[in-house]
């Protein structure tokens, strides 16, 4: 009998309570051979190449022990997928997850036409599309400060956090609002707002839709999924303002970037890049980008640890204090950054800046790590990435023909060789958005930057 050492929450099984959904209209199609052999195989996998093993606070052998008697009760494949979910998210790791394919396992999925956005860790409506009883612009820039009868932050904690795999609190909360607008936990939301100093509830349900949002005339401005991958602007002081959304691998992407990129800058007094809503692609490309911000020839990658094993050093690590790692299953070896030479002619030399944000993601994060530690370099301005970092390991023919990934490196930074773990890319300063901006159409980060490049003129 495994001992049982976890300081984990006790799991209470509150499937049915989180959703009234008919048992019987669940698909069931996975066995249970296949449903605890996912498990196993995920199980053991992290167990050994999970790169931030070492850094859980839990003993991972006693929570799977948990989860073999779990999975054997769950009675379909719903409840199968909310508990392997839960499993790979208690290591808090962004690229650490199940990946489930886009269902709801015959349960349709179903939208609360809402959007909501998280400011300060606190929850705010900021688009809807108007219904009976929900249909006055008063509720825009509401506060939620209950849902489902629990106050909002002890709802997310309880009824969709423990679900999402996320290395830090912005890409929890960006998962965990995102799922809140949809029906895969809830069946309904029953709201308590908070508006202009007053409370008020306001009961809302899911609909099937496969039109657009803005068929439905919203209330509000709803952000959208597709930006365009590169648009720019210039102030009357000439100062270029490039929004880069996306790194696409595609060349004819990269031929465009370059030729527009050479033309623009050629123009320009001043540069701001902003990356706030980039969410990663072609890292080489990433990194050419930032590369032409700093005004040298060569520039140094990230570093990067991973784990290793060695039998006969595990078999001895116990008497051996030399070999005590392997027999802790601790051991790492490290890949030391490399030169980059970087070959585009093309160099910024006007005053620049780059914005990042809670959406810049996985490989533009990447990237930047190449230029954060050379001197000189402009000054990044906004508030801590999205925190995507590491390489998966994929594991493929999952149970449910999906797939799991397991983050195998850990980044650190060339020169200072500080680890980035469990968190983002930290700006130089640090500027939060907050809701009255928003509702005001006042961008305090882009402000900082024109003026920011005004001061250096």
């Amino acid at each position: 009998m495994i001992k049982f050492t976890l300081k984990f929450i006790s799991f209470t099984f509150f499937i049915l309570s989180m959703n009234s959904y008919s048992q019987n209209e669940y698909t069931n199609n996975l066995s249970m051979q296949e449903k605890l052999f996912s498990l196993s195989r995920f199980w053991s996998e992290a167990k050994y190449n999970f790169i931030n093993y070492d850094k859980i606070n839990f003993n991972f052998d006693s929570l799977y022990y948990t989860y073999i008697d779990k999975i054997s009760k769950t009675r379909n494949d719903y409840e199968y997928h909310l508990l392997i979910q839960r499993f790979a998210a208690s290591l808090n790791d962004s690229q650490t997850k199940i990946q489930i394919s886009d269902h709801n396992f015959g349960k349709p999925i179903k939208s609360y036409l809402v959007e909501f956005k998280e400011y300060n860790h606190k929850v705010y409506i900021t688009a809807f599309v108007p219904r009976k009883k929900f249909k006055k612009k008063k509720y825009i820039g509401s506060e939620v400060i209950s849902i489902n009868g629990l106050e909002t932050r002890e709802f997310l904690s309880t009824k969709i956090f423990p679900y999402l795999s996320a290395s830090t609190k912005n890409h929890l909360y960006k998962q965990a609002l995102e799922e809140m607008s949809f029906n895969r936990y809830t069946d309904s939301l029953d709201l308590k707002l908070k508006i202009r100093g007053r409370t008020s509830k306001v009961k809302i349900f899911p609909v099937y839709t496969k039109s657009k949002i803005t068929d439905y005339k919203p209330i509000g401005k709803f952000s959208k999924n597709k930006k365009k991958a590169i648009s720019y602007n210039f102030t009357p002081d000439s100062i270029l303002i490039l929004n880069i959304n996306k790194f696409h691998k595609n060349p004819k992407f990269k031929r465009q970037l370059w030729s527009l990129y050479d033309t623009l800058i050629n123009q320009s007094k001043g540069v701001i890049l902003d990356l706030r809503h980039n969410k990663g692609g072609d890292e080489n490309i990433a990194r050419s980008i930032l590369g032409s911000f700093v005004q040298t020839k060569h520039i140094h990658s990230y570093g990067i640890e991973t784990r290793i094993h060695n039998a006969k050093k595990k078999t001895n690590g116990n008497f051996i204090k030399g070999n005590k790692e392997f027999f802790k299953l601790t051991a790492t070896e490290t890949i030391d950054p490399k030169t980059i030479t970087l070959y585009h002619r093309l160099k910024v030399k006007v005053p620049s800046c780059i914005l990042i944000g809670k959406n810049t993601c996985a490989s533009t994060e990447n990237a930047l790590m190449y230029i954060y530690e050379i001197a000189n370099r402009p000054q990044i301005i906004g508030e801590e990435t999205c925190g995507i970092l590491g390489n998966p390991l994929i594991l493929s023919n999952f149970a449910g023909g999906n797939y799991a990934r397991i983050n195998i490196n850990r980044h650190f930074l060339p020169f200072s060789r500080k680890m980035i773990i469990r968190s983002g890319i930290v700006p130089d300063l640090h500027i939060k958005e907050t809701i009255d901006d928003y509702l005001n159409d006042y961008d305090p980060v882009l402000e900082k930057g024109i003026n920011l490049l005004k001061e250096i003129k």
